[in-house]
């Protein structure tokens, strides 16, 4: 992917995406699955509607809506809330028990990742009584590893990742001390999975692979104990796989990859971990080879069998972070990378955030924040000759020190005539 395409190459696909998962929402209202997202394309297909596809559509279209204004995406989403609340995930089939009760977790986790995104880009919060319910159910359940070889010793720790990093970013909104709790208790359960078990970040099984242990881990535990990250990632971000092995929802498990590799290089700062998850991303995308916006669950189907959830998934863990960066726009003749990386923590923020950039030459840099119609709000560092590693606390005013609204916000790091941005969102 060239610098270009690393872009604008992405909006079109993330468009397409969002696109292709709402063109198999259930649209008649007196189909029983009314507002599901099918699993995907054809006959067999076509007919799954379940809970977790549905979320995951609602996450896209949400943060479709963000990055567009486009309202009239408001209709797909009032659908899915319908089915959602119907078919609410804690009431997915399967067993409640910690050995066997993965696919109720996994739902509910993409229940408050969905919910979280929907609240923030809509101010909407009457569907949190249904999110709290789903992090009550986290909070209550969890998930055991008895061993290394059966299916649930496999499946459970990336699920169990997911949910404590669900549980953390819902905690946090919410401002709960319990689900904060269990999100480091669970994260700090799948940490010591791993440190037993380094094989687990190389696990890939049924729709979540090793990846999603590693960000779920990073995502609770380590936001908790920020200060051992950078040394537990020195032992164990090596010893992730970066790319899925063949099998039956290979791509799906590449996406969880890709999300790891995209935490990692926030954490670290180094390239190497950037390129691994814009490479996944850019792989993925080749298997939309009919341009529906759709990508299959493995690289051998055909492009009439895309799946709904495999796609909403690389719009969560690749297109949308690849478009946080949508405002870095090199000037003509400049080295693309003076500015190797620029993050936020915590990013969602209420109070407080710290913006964190690595300049690798000396230049003058100026780091802005603009609100969504583009007007710059707030100027929040500027200095000559930088270089290293640099801090930026900002806690969330504008240039007058005034509290800005919640909502949608861009910092844009600038310099040498380069310009890296990166999408922050203000919590009530």
């Amino acid at each position: 992917m060239t610098s270009g395409e690393g872009v604008f190459a992405p909006l079109q696909a993330f468009v397409d995406a969002v696109w292709f998962a709402a063109g198999l929402q259930i649209v008649d209202p007196i189909d029983p699955e009314f507002g599901g997202i099918a699993e995907g394309e054809g006959d067999s297909l076509g007919v799954v509607v379940q809970t977790d596809n549905t979320s995951q559509a609602v996450w896209a279209f949400s943060r479709y809506r963000s990055f567009t204004g486009d309202t009239t995406i408001d209709l797909w989403l009032e659908r899915a809330w319908t089915y959602v609340n119907a078919h609410p995930a804690y009431d997915e089939e399967g067993p409640e028990t910690t050995r066997q009760g993965y696919y109720r977790i996994y739902n509910c986790a993409w229940a408050l990742i969905s919910s979280l995104e929907y609240v923030q880009t809509t101010g909407d919060s009457a569907n949190m009584a249904y999110s709290d319910s789903c992090a009550n159910y986290l909070s209550t359940h969890t998930l055991d590893v008895v061993g290394n070889q059966g299916f649930y010793d496999r499946v459970n720790p990336p699920v169990l990742g997911l949910a404590a990093a669900a549980l953390r970013a819902y905690g946090e909104a919410t401002q709960d001390s319990l689900w904060l709790a269990k999100s480091v208790a669970r994260g700090q359960r799948v940490r010591e999975w791993i440190e037993a078990d380094p094989a687990i970040l190389g696990v890939e099984e049924w729709a979540v692979s090793g990846g999603a242990a590693m960000w779920g881990t990073l995502e609770s535990w380590f936001r908790e104990y920020p200060e051992d990250e950078a040394a537990w990632l020195a032992t164990y971000a090596p010893l992730m796989d970066t790319f899925a092995n063949p099998g039956v929802f290979e791509n799906a498990w590449q996406c969880w990859y890709a999300l790891a590799a995209n935490r990692i290089a926030d954490s670290t700062g180094d390239p190497q971990w950037a390129t691994v998850h814009e490479g996944l991303v850019s792989y993925l995308l080749q298997f939309d080879t009919d341009a529906d916006g759709g990508i299959p669950a493995k690289p051998a189907d055909p492009d009439t069998l895309d799946q709904s959830w495999v796609t909403t998934n690389l719009v969560f863990s690749g297109l949308s972070r690849l478009l946080d960066h949508a405002l870095d726009v090199p000037e003509p003749g400049v080295d693309p990378r003076i500015v190797r990386w620029v993050s936020a923590r915590p990013n969602p923020f209420a109070a407080a955030s710290t913006i964190s950039f690595r300049v690798d030459s000396p230049h003058d840099v100026q780091v802005d924040v603009f609100d969504v119609t583009g007007r710059r709000v707030a100027r929040v560092f500027e200095a000559r000759s930088v270089s290293g590693l640099r801090d930026v606390p900002w806690p969330g005013t504008d240039d007058a020190g005034r509290p800005l609204p919640s909502g949608v916000y861009f910092v844009r790091v600038s310099a040498g005539g380069e310009r890296h941005g990166l999408r922050v969102v203000r919590l009530r």
